[in-house]
């Protein structure tokens, strides 16, 4: 947590010089990131779809300082879009990550239907989606909480 506060604030010095053109902090995050995912891990194999704030979720997931400062930055060797992109957003299936947009609540119907689809193919994979409370009124997240409850009852 300590590591993930020092990069962080790291981006945000670099975003006040201009070096950084889009800064999104995870400051005060970590701890939840970090808690849930150890609990998951503990149990069996996950399956992550962060959003924007969830830089602690994937420096445990495996990325590098290096690769996140390469990321913020807009550089070559940015994991996802060699620096084209949003920070840290895209498919990372080694690392067992999804994260195709900083919409808000973009990610919740997809982790349930990853969810679903896991239950269906028998896997005991563990779907964890991380969302900000500005979510928690976007229609989606209602939409997939339905769904999760749909398809939770009817197994």
């Amino acid at each position: 947590m300590v590591f993930c506060r020092t990069i962080d604030e790291r981006i945000w010095a670099l975003n006040r010089q201009g070096k950084v053109p889009i800064a999104a902090s995870s400051q005060g995050h970590e701890a939840a990131q970090l808690g849930s995912l150890l609990a998951a891990e503990k149990d069996g194999d996950c399956f992550l779809f962060p959003y924007y704030r969830d830089l602690a979720l994937k420096f445990a997931a495996g990325l590098t300082a290096e690769q996140v400062m390469r990321s913020f930055m807009g550089k070559v060797g940015d994991p996802y879009s060699n620096g084209r992109q949003f920070p840290l957003q895209g498919a990372d299936l080694p690392r067992k990550i999804i994260q195709i947009s900083n919409v808000v609540a973009a990610g919740l119907t997809q982790s349930v239907g990853y969810a679903m689809a896991c239950r269906m193919r028998g896997e005991s994979t563990v779907a964890l989606v991380y969302f900000g409370d500005g979510a928690s009124s976007q229609g989606e997240t209602h939409e997939a909480m339905n769904f999760a409850g749909l398809s939770y009852s009817s197994s």
